[in-house]
């Protein structure tokens, strides 16, 4: 492995057997089945071991860390500064939604005129191609909703998928497991033109996995579970937000822990933890917060002491995030420069299951 760092090596003793089944391994026998991989140079060789029947490892979680312990991301990346260029995110933290997101969102998307795709990509197979959430963007006046299940790669890069996404003004990245469009979309011809679609002013929401993978960094991506905030080889999203990384479910589930952890490990990344019902609706460098709860902003670089503490602001607040500090949330205008419908104030704080 020093000579061909980019491989996977295999110790299987004579006691023991390994079984490959798709992407999953595990053994069968006494013996302790280990797995050995390159992961950069503060940890030249990784090993993980099988010993129990019940123990198992992802091929291709290996093989992505592999390749990223050789390129040195995330731990000698120096991520962009977290921005929005042009267009509007909206990540949500799962467990309901503030109310009126769904309109705004809507109405975003150019209203009448609208034309979004909906994402339900993350869900496990099958996957249904009827959408709540799609006839409620309908109801809400949009004027063509796509919804798109399909994550093979003829499909992703289908004529028929790539020209719906260019003529998209919004997209809608449903719930469920992260890692799943990271396997879907990721360097696609479909990931450029997701891209596209904030370039032109559109908008770009997802809620719980869909609020993560909107990020440069992604959490919680392990395909084996949704326990390890770090995952070696899925820790890259599809970076429609640089620069940072996103959690959700925050406050619920009780994961500030874990975004300390990522942040002391990688402090030039911005952590930034989403409690549920609650939204942040990025534009620019600032990000705008909206929801029955709060959204936590972790800024590690200046080093972590015994007083650290994330900035936690509530509905109404914004936060910049290149400066990162707390400031006054943007002033609605009449009008939206990008998409000539009118805007919206801060919604009320009530949650809605969508």
């Amino acid at each position: 492995l020093q000579i061909q760092p980019h491989r996977i090596g295999f110790e299987i003793p004579a006691d023991a057997a390994m079984v490959v089944r798709r992407r999953r391994i595990s053994k069968v026998g006494e013996g302790v089945v280990r797995i050995y991989r390159h992961s950069g140079d503060d940890q030249p060789l990784h090993e993980i071991s099988l010993a129990s029947e019940t123990d198992v490892a992802d091929l291709i979680a290996l093989r992505r860390a592999a390749r990223d312990g050789m390129s040195g991301y995330p731990a000698k990346t120096r991520p962009r500064p977290p921005k929005v260029d042009k267009g509007t995110l909206i990540l949500i933290g799962g467990g309901g939604m503030p109310k009126g997101i769904l309109q705004k969102f809507v109405d975003l998307a150019g209203g009448k005129k609208a034309k979004i795709v909906v994402l339900p990509t993350a869900m496990p197979d099958p996957i249904s191609r009827k959408s709540g959430i799609a006839e409620q963007f309908e109801k809400l006046g949009a004027e063509k909703v796509t919804v798109f299940p399909d994550r093979t790669i003829d499909r992703v890069e289908s004529e028929e998928f790539l020209k719906t996404l260019k003529e998209a003004t919004g997209i809608w990245f449903g719930g469920g497991r992260q890692w799943r469009f990271v396997d879907a979309y990721l360097e696609t011809k479909a990931h450029s033109a997701m891209k596209e679609v904030l370039t032109r002013g559109g908008v770009v929401m997802g809620s719980s996995a869909g609020a993560s993978i909107q990020a440069e960094f992604m959490a919680r991506g392990n395909p084996l579970g949704n326990r390890d905030i770090m995952a070696d080889g899925y820790q890259t999203g599809l970076g429609f937000l640089p620069g940072a990384a996103v959690d959700q479910h925050f406050s619920q589930r009780n994961r500030q822990a874990d975004m300390l952890s990522l942040v002391t490990r990688y402090p030039a990344w911005l952590g930034i933890g989403i409690d549920e019902a609650t939204a942040l609706i990025v534009k620019g460098e600032v990000g705008e917060v909206v929801g029955r709860s709060n959204v936590y902003f972790y800024d590690a670089s200046k080093g972590i002491g015994d007083d650290f503490a994330p900035v936690e602001v509530s509905d109404g607040g914004a936060f910049h995030l290149i400066r990162r500090v707390p400031v006054d949330p943007p002033q609605p205008s009449t009008e939206d420069s990008e998409t000539g419908n009118e805007k919206e104030s801060p919604q009320p704080t009530e949650a809605v299951t969508p």
